[in-house]
């Protein structure tokens, strides 16, 4: 979403043990906007997942 004033902030872990990888992903979404800024940020939230999710899976074929 162009102009909106939000952030979204983000770590990645990948873990690894013997023949497993983990990967940890946290995201925080913020957006101050009156009434409705949780809205738009839950719309962030759920976007940043389902474009993860994509990469991970075009990855995993990859391997």
């Amino acid at each position: 979403i162009e102009c909106v004033p939000a952030k979204i902030k983000g770590m990645m872990r990948l873990l690894g043990s013997g023949e497993e990888c983990t990967n940890h992903v946290l995201l925080s979404v913020r957006c101050d906007v009156p009434l409705l800024g949780k809205k738009v940020a839950r719309f962030l939230a759920d976007d940043c997942h389902a474009k993860i999710e994509s990469e991970y899976q075009e990855a995993r074929q990859l391997l």
